[in-house]
């Protein structure tokens, strides 16, 4: 049985309260009229669908569905807020290796910039992105092996560029070479 606009109106009518009510319990009563407005949105949209349950269970089951997918959609949240919070919440470096690293970092990108554009973009994906080896070649839409390739590569040309342009970086980044 599918239900004409003016049923419809009667059930909203009927219901309206009990939904509100059954969501409030669950999300709090702040978020309890948007849970029941997309209730009875998604009753009106299903309308025409045939059921077999009655008009109040049709009712609560979608309310229940809703209120499932909000719980979902908090926990992700809460997720996110607490790793952005476990971000932020880390001690940074001191401010004399903050120079250092600076300096550094300069050099490196002076370096970087002497690449080819694939090469810069693999390296940047792989080391200031923090891209595993398989999201980078989903990214560009190359196979894994040749995603190692390229990355390979391109340390390669990179580490040849700071030889030649910046030995004393190479110095710095490997100081403890020989006493492993």
């Amino acid at each position: 049985m599918t239900l004409s606009e003016s049923t419809f109106a009667r059930l909203y009518e009927e219901l309206y309260d009990d939904v509100f009510a059954f969501c409030a319990r669950r999300v709090g009563r702040q978020d309890a009229a948007d849970m029941a407005s997309e209730v009875f949105a998604t009753l009106w949209r299903r309308r025409q669908e045939p059921k077999e349950k009655s008009d109040r269970a049709w009712a609560f089951g979608v309310a229940r569905r809703v209120v499932l997918n909000e719980w979902r959609s908090r926990r992700r949240r809460k997720r996110l807020s607490d790793k952005v919070r476990g971000v932020r919440g880390r001690q940074g470096p001191e401010p004399e290796m903050i120079v250092v690293r600076r300096a550094q970092d300069e050099r490196v990108v002076t370096a970087l910039q002497r690449l080819g554009k694939k090469d810069q973009e693999v390296l940047m994906l792989s080391e200031w992105d923090s891209l595993s080896p398989t999201e980078i070649s989903q990214v560009l839409g190359i196979s894994l092996p040749a995603t190692h390739q390229r990355l390979s590569r391109a340390r390669k040309r990179l580490a040849r560029v700071v030889e030649l342009t910046d030995p004393g970086l190479v110095q710095e980044f490997a100081p403890e070479r020989g006493n492993a």
